[in-house]
């Protein structure tokens, strides 16, 4: 079956990466969670997908410049200026979240460090995770290679994804160093037969597909089980077509 992850939680009414949207992706019964990581000026991890505060909240300024602080001031936004009572969630308070709904599936956790490097990120991100404890899965995501690499050689037994997109195929000999147990793939490269050879020996995940047409034929496609899992904006929905097309081949 085709698992569905909430791609910055679920984003059908409410803004990306706030602690609303993963407590509704939990809700609908996403079976993965994915979302971004940055790190803040006193050493704090916050989830957020852009390197600034400008494009999703109410404040200005580059997340490495910042306090934990400064950044929680700033209320999130919708794209058409709507503002929230959402603050950008800290790592800690996403885990503990997750905790207290019970949350089962697969949090994928992208370490947003292909723009900006983010030093001891990794170390970092790994201590939150074994403090907290979550007795859930994680998966570590990052289009930066070299930031899965280090976050292997800190913990061996670490869950890694790697990234691809279209910037990175002259690389794709190097995806066994990684040992990753799994690809997150561009859906526009996943039309690729010959491309896709390359990653015969891991699942993948497709980001992101938001497209109801797509769903329904992507649910089609996993039956063989190479295919794992679609990542999209709107779950519930998503996970409505996935469920009837399940119910269709009973």
């Amino acid at each position: 079956m085709l698992k569905i992850y909430a791609h910055r939680g679920n984003q059908a009414q409410a803004v990306e990466n706030s602690l609303t949207a993963f407590q509704n992706a939990v809700t609908a019964g996403a079976d993965g969670i994915e979302c971004d990581l940055h790190l803040t000026a006193d050493g704090a991890l916050v989830v957020i997908h852009d390197e600034q505060l400008d494009r999703t909240t109410d404040s200005q300024g580059e997340i490495s410049d910042l306090s934990l602080a400064q950044i929680q001031a700033a209320r999130l936004r919708f794209s058409d200026g709507r503002l929230t009572q959402d603050r950008v969630p800290s790592l800690p308070e996403l885990l503990n979240l997750l905790r207290d709904l019970d949350f089962k599936g697969t949090l994928n956790l992208e370490l947003k460090t292909d723009q900006k490097d983010y030093p001891g990120i990794e170390a970092a991100v790994l201590a939150t995770v074994e403090e907290l404890a979550p007795d859930f899965d994680i998966v570590y995501s990052s289009f930066n290679w070299y930031t899965l690499q280090r976050l292997k050689a800190l913990a061996p037994g670490a869950k890694i994804a790697a990234l691809v997109e279209e910037a990175l195929l002259p690389y794709l000999s190097h995806l066994p160093v990684l040992e990753p147990t799994a690809i997150h793939l561009d859906r526009q490269l996943f039309q690729d037969e010959a491309l896709r050879a390359n990653f015969k020996h891991w699942p993948i995940r497709l980001w992101t597909v938001n497209d109801p047409a797509d769903w329904a034929y992507y649910a089609s496609l996993a039956q063989d089980g190479h295919l794992e899992a679609i990542m999209t904006d709107t779950p519930a929905a998503a996970l409505v077509v996935r469920n009837q097309g399940e119910a269709c081949h009973d």
